[in-house]
């Protein structure tokens, strides 16, 4: 006796066998139980929902001087040097954690910066893309050595960012890039510490070093009024995923189509690219 069974978007095909299971026909044959094969249906739509969520917000971005745009650009302008030297600092598990938050772009051209020859990691700790452990304040490397810096959620992290931002200085070359993300609003997040919020003129002021420095904000009041809110919800999955679907979402087109322009008095974070 078989038959169709559709609590979500996704039919399965599935019978019963000599033992009153189900089968699942289509994947591996395992056996499951009813209430087994709900919870996979369940969590495929979710992560299906998620997926369409996470892509119609990365489509607005990278439509924006959003800073998953202005990354993206970064890599795909280092892409273009097989040769250079790019030390990524605070790398960890880089492009999971992009994966994990939906940055699926941002993820794919990770993946592909990582397997540059000149690319390396450093971190507080052993990641998948380490390459050596080093504290930020004190760069274990020689003057003019780099061609690339990247440095992203890291300076709120460091007790003091602009003693950081001298020694990326100081190990990038004449010409070298630097880009870094770094938040304005953003809630308290230890990893293993949180010192600092950054404003765009507090940010700019960091990077007197370098000859050229563009700045673009992340997010604006939309994804402010949307993290407050996720939170009310005790900060939970399910609450950030209903603050998206019902606020952010319908607030974002709202506010693209009455203003164009990301804010930059109340953003989420900022991100910057300076040339030295």
């Amino acid at each position: 006796m078989c038959f169709i069974l559709t609590p979500t978007f996704h039919a399965r095909a599935s019978c019963w066998d000599m033992n009153r299971r189900w089968m699942c026909e289509r994947d591996c044959g395992e056996p499951w139980s009813i209430t087994r094969g709900w919870r996979l249906e369940i969590r495929d739509w979710r992560l299906n929902l998620q997926s369409l969520i996470s892509n119609l917000f990365s489509f607005m971005k990278l439509r924006s001087p959003h800073p998953q745009r202005l990354l993206i650009e970064t890599i795909d302008a280092l892409l273009q040097n097989p040769n250079a030297r790019i030390l990524d600092i605070g790398a960890g598990s880089v492009v999971e954690k992009n994966r994990r938050a939906g940055q699926f772009a941002l993820a794919e051209k990770y993946a592909q910066l990582v397997e540059q020859r000149g690319y390396f990691g450093l971190d507080v700790e052993i990641g998948a893309n380490v390459a050596f452990v080093a504290d930020a304040h004190f760069l274990p490397l020689a003057d003019e050595s780099l061609d690339a810096v990247i440095m992203v959620s890291v300076l709120e992290h460091l007790y003091d960012p602009i003693r950081a931002v001298n020694q990326v200085a100081r190990v990038l070359k004449k010409g070298g890039v630097y880009f870094s993300y770094a938040p304005f609003y953003h809630p308290y997040h230890a990893s293993p510490h949180d010192y600092f919020r950054f404003t765009q003129e507090g940010y700019r002021s960091m990077l007197k070093e370098f000859s050229r420095v563009e700045i673009v904000s992340g997010g604006n009041h939309v994804a402010v009024t949307n993290d407050v809110l996720a939170h009310a919800f005790g900060g939970s999955r399910v609450g950030r995923a209903l603050a998206r679907v019902f606020v952010e979402l319908p607030m974002s087109i709202l506010f693209r189509a009455f203003d164009a322009n990301q804010a930059s008095d109340i953003a989420v974070g900022f991100a910057a690219r300076a040339i030295k």
